[in-house]
């Protein structure tokens, strides 16, 4: 009778769990069984949660291949980090001369994206969707940043004639500095972070080293790009320092007589302003536009199908023979999930600006600190600004008014 018993249980696993419930998924188990992960599914099959008999996987599911030893799998499609990735490689360039991993992966992104086979997080597939993303962000945020500089320039020199009714003057210097000002620096804060999200330099090093194309003006390309994107943060740190300057500057003179104002400090924040407006026209118009042509012309390059000539000469191309189902841990055949979407990380620099305002306002508001900061702008930003008791005993003095 004990030895009955211990051959019924000699093939149970050992990390089994006894249940009354359903068989885990990955597993499937006989009807009456007590054994949640009795049997595991095997590599070409799939047992969705109480499954009694396991399912065959269908033709096109992403079968494992080994990169190390071939390129190629045998469907025909090419082998890229250790899957089958349905898709058919024609090369150009001899084998020697170029890494066929990573450049077929970085040529694989017209066809795939972050997540799917051959595509996955960290491989040059990936870096290639991210770069497009982080060009077209820069592109977007650039032409804003300038649409708003000269605009605030505009209404900075405007506020300057002295044709205008006073109310009017001070209403454009109000919408300037507590408005077009303040979006100016948000969006150049966003600009810098963006730009640094990717290392543009070590992945045009990757690329020129894999040698993923066979003629010299992609590598041009390729440094043209890095150098726009190193002009663009650089002359960016300029924009953000001269924008807080002018901001700064312009704050001084709000709320003093005209009598009361130092005229440096005015000519100081519209020099700057004009600065600020000139390099953000330099940054978009030379270096922003450049380097989204530069990234446009190598998207064509991998975006082109084999027998379609590229002025790049890429070395390898692409046909689309079929959209594999990637293999997932026990699921062998379900589709593998997609990295969870993120914010872009300047989206973490502007929701911590929104959330530093917030908590300031709630300090004003509700603290004794208001009254403390309150003292200290009459004190140091407003200094010639007369305060209302002041104001009652000069008039009562000309007898303009009685108190």
């Amino acid at each position: 009778m004990e030895m009955k018993r211990a051959s019924r249980t000699a093939n149970v696993p050992a990390n089994a769990t006894k249940v009354s419930g359903p068989c885990d998924r990955g597993y499937y188990c006989d009807e009456g069984s007590t054994i949640a992960n009795r049997s595991k599914c095997a590599e070409d099959q799939f047992c969705a949660e109480g499954t009694t008999q396991p399912l065959a996987c269908p033709a096109d599911r992403a079968l494992t291949c080994s990169s190390s030893e071939s390129t190629s799998c045998a469907d025909g499609s090419a082998c890229l980090y250790d899957r089958c990735t349905g898709l058919n490689a024609t090369v150009y360039c001899d084998d020697d001369k170029f890494q066929f991993e990573l450049c077929a992966s970085y040529f694989s992104a017209g066809f795939r994206n972050e997540g799917d086979v051959g595509c996955p997080k960290d491989s040059g597939c990936a870096t290639f969707h991210k770069l497009s993303k982080t060009v077209d962000r820069l592109y977007t945020l650039n032409r804003i940043d300038t649409i708003v500089e000269i605009f605030a320039t505009f209404v900075a020199l405007l506020a300057l004639f002295p044709f205008f009714d006073p109310n009017a003057i001070k209403l454009m210097n109000y919408l300037n500095l507590y408005v077009l000002m303040v979006v100016d620096l948000i969006i150049q804060a966003a600009v810098l972070t963006v730009a640094y999200e990717q290392d543009f330099e070590n992945v045009a090093e990757s690329i020129v080293v894999a040698g993923c194309w066979d003629f010299s003006y992609a590598f041009v390309t390729v440094d043209g790009l890095v150098n726009d994107i190193s002009f663009i943060q650089v002359l960016g740190w300029f924009e953000f320092f001269l924008g807080i300057g002018s901001a700064v500057s312009a704050r001084y003179e709000i709320g003093k007589g005209e009598e009361d104002r130092i005229p440096g400090i005015l000519f100081l924040s519209i020099v700057m302003l004009l600065l600020d407006a000139a390099i953000s026209v330099v940054d978009f118009f030379i270096f922003t536009i450049g380097a989204k042509e530069d990234f446009d012309d190598l998207t064509e390059s991998v975006f082109a199908e084999a027998g379609v000539v590229d002025k790049f000469s890429s070395c390898v191309k692409f046909d689309r023979a079929y959209d594999p189902i990637p293999i997932q841990a026990d699921d062998n055949c379900l589709e593998m999930p997609l990295p969870e979407e993120v914010y872009p990380r300047h989206m973490y620099v502007l929701i911590s600006f929104a959330c530093v305002y917030l908590l300031i306002r709630a300090l004003l508001k509700f603290t004794p600190l208001r009254a403390v900061l309150t003292g200290v702008e009459e004190g140091l930003l407003m200094p010639a600004s007369p305060k209302v008791s002041e104001v009652g005993l000069e008039l009562k003095r000309r007898g303009s008014i009685f108190i």
